[in-house]
């Protein structure tokens, strides 16, 4: 039997998940009748109730998820100094009735869509979303650096994505002063070659999205690739580094440097805590309606 919250394979004759703590049923009761039902049913067999306050009874809540999520977001260790304030500001009162409808409106989406069944991926989405909307409306003066309302309309995977415009609205790559090629014909042979050797060792199907020039004699020996399926970088004194959006588990900022999968990749300070929220995005999005400009 597994976790009803979080799905971990539960311990023999567990009282209580060894994960994440929640109490372990075996059924739902109803509220109306007291008739005893499987977990999975969403309405009474036996009056036809619907059982929608007894599984929100035995999971956490999208609020809950939502604060797990916010606080793990807003540590210090991704770059943020104000956290505290941050979280007590979305606590106050005056965002309460703004949050609380979306929440509830999110509890029944995932009811309706059977939550056992749900995916993980779909949940998170919803919530990163709401994440970024709560920090870009209301937290700019809280931020380490401003996020633009631009990335707000990204939320919507139904949405026909331009990838090259979702980099340059989380990057501003226009303000940066690296050398930077958004079609490989652009780039000269040499350097193409050169990113090649180095770091850059894209699929036949793969589409570039940006590279950035990071050498200092500006021959692309050590640079940064985004493709719309991973990242590809290489620095100084560095091995080259690749990472398939599905395969990154770890995203923080340490000493004003990006850490992926434990591996640094350091820009600027600003490009850094931008390029993990551009990063977490694409993690999340779906890339079948996105328009794609450069094939390699």
């Amino acid at each position: 039997m597994n976790c009803y919250n979080c799905k971990v394979l539960l311990l023999p004759e567990a009282k209580f998940c060894h994960n994440c703590g929640l109490q372990v049923k075996k059924d739902l009761i109803c509220s109306l009748c007291k008739a005893s039902n499987p977990l999975q049913v969403k309405f009474c067999y036996n009056c036809g109730h619907t059982l929608v306050q007894e599984v929100l009874s035995i999971q956490k809540s999208s609020k809950d998820l939502f604060l797990e999520m916010l606080n793990l977001e807003i540590r210090a260790e991704n770059g943020y100094s104000k956290s505290a304030l941050i979280k007590s500001r979305f606590l106050s009162t005056q965002y309460k009735n703004i949050f609380d409808a979306r929440f509830q409106q999110l509890d029944n989406d995932l009811l309706v869509e059977d939550f056992n069944n749900a995916e993980d991926n779909s949940i998170s989405s919803a919530l990163f979303g709401l994440i970024e909307f709560f920090l870009v409306m209301y937290c700019q003066d809280l931020l380490p650096f401003k996020i633009d309302e631009k990335v707000l309309k990204y939320d919507s995977s139904n949405y026909a994505f331009d990838l090259q415009q979702m980099a340059e609205d989380y990057l501003e790559l226009s303000t940066l002063n690296e050398d930077i090629s958004y079609a490989l014909v652009d780039i000269d042979f040499d350097k193409l070659e050169n990113a090649s050797k180095n770091f850059f060792s894209p699929s036949v199907k793969e589409y570039l999205v940006f590279m950035l020039d990071l050498s200092i004699a500006g021959n692309l020996k050590h640079g940064l690739a985004i493709t719309d399926t991973g990242i590809y970088w290489k620095l100084p004194f560095q091995a080259s580094c690749f990472f398939a959006y599905k395969d990154i588990e770890k995203l923080e900022i340490q000493s004003e440097r990006l850490l992926i999968n434990s591996k640094y990749l350091d820009v600027d300070a600003k490009f850094n805590f931008r390029l993990r929220r551009f990063l977490q995005r694409m993690m999340l999005l779906s890339y079948t309606g996105a328009k794609k400009r450069d094939a390699f």
